[in-house]
């Protein structure tokens, strides 16, 4: 008989389990389909349309995947971040089972604003992009990146050679009057990059980073303006690779021209040994002319 009763409690929780994941997903497809109705995924919506749009917008470096010092080039992975409001998909959490915030994978049923990155050279596609809504109209975009920045570089103190490269973004269409960027200090007071889960690089450490906030003319008038953020990032090299690589083989390559002199004409060797520490001195010069900037 206890066997039955505790079967029967089991059975009924499990009902009612079911019945609330029910409830809850009709909730979330009532949900999007109350968003979808409302929102405008052309217009920028705003209770006061004389008031620009707030975008806090920041970046985190996640890998330095490799400074290619040749062609000028930094290629990272970075994790970006846009927290703005949107006044047309506010909804009472009480008429969907409680739900104040919701996931969604694609941001293009709806507005957002035109971020681009204007130094960037290669640029992927992010391969997943979250968009987090809450009831509160508060919108959420995420998604990591791999992109190829110019990088102006100085090799005068190469291999002992720290260099500052810079990412920019900001707004391609909007200017200042309607999207306004800015940088979320209520979540990270400094301005700098969170760096939550960089992971080091063998080559390069990081040694810095910082942003800064500013505003240009529009190419098309003078009058119009558009936010920017410049993200900077300071690299030092590490010397130790091309010590081993680089200095070491010079100098040993140094030692031998000095020991053709010293060899006696008689061994019959004077002659060969000096064609190969030439031919050693080109090879060295070939990797050194790959690892530097023609423009250096």
């Amino acid at each position: 008989m206890k066997f039955l009763i505790n079967l029967l409690l089991t059975a009924t929780l499990s009902v009612a389990g079911s019945a609330e994941r029910l409830r809850s997903g009709a909730a979330e497809r009532l949900l999007m389909g109350h968003i979808e109705q409302n929102k405008n995924e052309h217009v920028r919506v705003h209770q006061d349309w004389s008031v620009p749009t707030t975008v806090y917008l920041f970046l985190d470096l996640h890998h330095i995947i490799n400074l290619v010092e040749h062609q000028q080039l930094l290629e990272m992975k970075i994790w970006v971040f846009m927290q703005y409001y949107s006044a047309d998909i506010r909804w009472d959490p009480e008429e969907f089972a409680g739900i104040s915030a919701l996931n969604i994978p694609d941001h293009t049923f709806m507005w957002a604003p035109d971020i681009c990155m204007y130094n960037s050279v290669v640029e992927t596609a992010p391969t997943i992009e979250t968009l987090r809504i809450t009831s509160e109209g508060n919108v959420t975009v995420s998604y990591p990146q791999v992109v190829t920045t110019s990088c102006a570089m100085n090799m005068a103190a190469f291999p002992f050679d720290s260099q500052t490269c810079h990412i920019e973004m900001g707004l391609w269409g909007s200017d200042s009057r309607e999207v306004a960027l800015s940088w979320p200090y209520h979540i990270f007071p400094s301005r700098a990059m969170p760096l939550v889960e960089y992971v080091d690089n063998s080559m390069w450490s990081l040694v810095s980073t910082s942003v800064s906030e500013e505003r240009h003319a529009s190419v098309t008038s003078a009058n119009v303006f558009h936010d920017k953020h410049v993200y900077h990032i300071t690299l030092k090299r590490n010397p130790a690779f091309v010590l081993l690589t680089l200095v070491v083989p010079t100098a040993t390559i140094s030692a031998m021209m000095l020991a053709i002199f010293l060899l006696p004409v008689e061994s019959g060797e004077k002659i060969s040994l000096g064609i190969t520490v030439l031919l050693s001195e080109i090879v060295n010069l070939l990797v050194l002319l790959s690892m530097i900037s023609q423009s250096a």
